[in-house]
């Protein structure tokens, strides 16, 4: 049960990295085609696609077990 846990949580993290490797893409080269008559939003997409750059090599180095990932907890328990 435990490999069956690890290579779930495996799967999903890598999914979602690359989903958001192929948002860096595409953010990017939009961005790019859009800074000719738009800077501002130009730029801003190309910084978004580096934020999903590092969001992409994050989840995909991440080795969490599938019950991890289920029970991930993203706030403190100070009070």
């Amino acid at each position: 049960m435990k490999k069956l846990d690890n290579l779930l949580g495996i799967v999903v993290m890598r999914f979602w990295a690359v989903l958001a490797l192929i948002a860096s893409v595409v953010s990017i080269g939009f961005g790019i085609i859009v800074i000719p008559t738009a800077i501002f939003p130009g730029i801003l997409l190309i910084f978004l696609g580096f934020g999903f750059i590092w969001l992409g090599i994050r989840a995909w180095r991440d080795r969490s077990t599938f019950g991890e990932i289920l029970n991930r907890d993203f706030h403190s328990d100070k009070n």
